[in-house]
């Protein structure tokens, strides 16, 4: 292969995913790397509206390194991994209106948990404090999937200790939610897929 086109790469950076720029930096480098392997060199044309993003940059430059420091300080910035936890919990419904709902109550839950320090329905917190950043609810990006509406809360927090007595707690208490008629909820601890 001696040329390879990439068309609207700064699609991916604008996913609501923290680690856009890295599957964005990753899948671009993958895709340059196939170019010019052979006797005859070759070339890589990418097209952008960001030419100057950091992720298109350093994709164009070889410079992982420098990709790594920027996409590290900005997740040390906001808390993200590796400098924190995350918890990512997905209410869904045949019902929209039902997964708001659903979704609502399940932040008021997360705040109740986390501001008293225990857990409802008998499940056990032990006793230590817990502090986090509760981001949503909101509209899962993909809001319907199955034919199911979604909505998603993500729970940051610095201790991996929180996030599973968080979760643990959250375990027991979705089994008590008896007002909706078609109510379930995600737990999914350090999430791989944010949409």
């Amino acid at each position: 292969v001696t040329l390879v086109g990439i068309i609207s790469a700064d699609v991916g950076l604008h996913l609501p995913d923290f680690r856009s720029s890295e599957k964005a930096f990753q899948l671009l480098t993958q895709a340059s790397g196939r170019c010019g392997r052979g006797k005859d060199p070759g070339r890589v044309l990418i097209q952008t509206h960001e030419p100057n993003h950091p992720t298109i940059v350093a994709t164009a430059t070889g410079r992982f390194k420098a990709f790594a420091r920027y996409e590290l300080e900005f997740r040390k910035r906001l808390a993200y991994p590796p400098f924190g936890r995350l918890l990512r919990l997905v209410v869904s419904s045949s019902n929209r209106h039902e997964a708001r709902e659903g979704a609502e109550l399940l932040a008021k839950t997360v705040r109740q948990i986390i501001a008293n320090s225990s857990a409802p329905a008998g499940a056990v917190c032990n006793g230590d404090a817990l502090s986090a950043a509760i981001l949503g609810p909101a509209p899962a990006p993909h809001e319907k999937l199955r034919a199911r509406w979604r909505w998603h809360l993500l729970v940051k927090a610095q201790s991996a200790k929180m996030i599973s007595q968080l979760a643990f707690a959250l375990y027991f208490w979705r089994d008590t939610v008896n007002q909706f008629q078609d109510f379930r909820l995600a737990i999914d601890v350090d999430p791989v897929d944010m949409l």
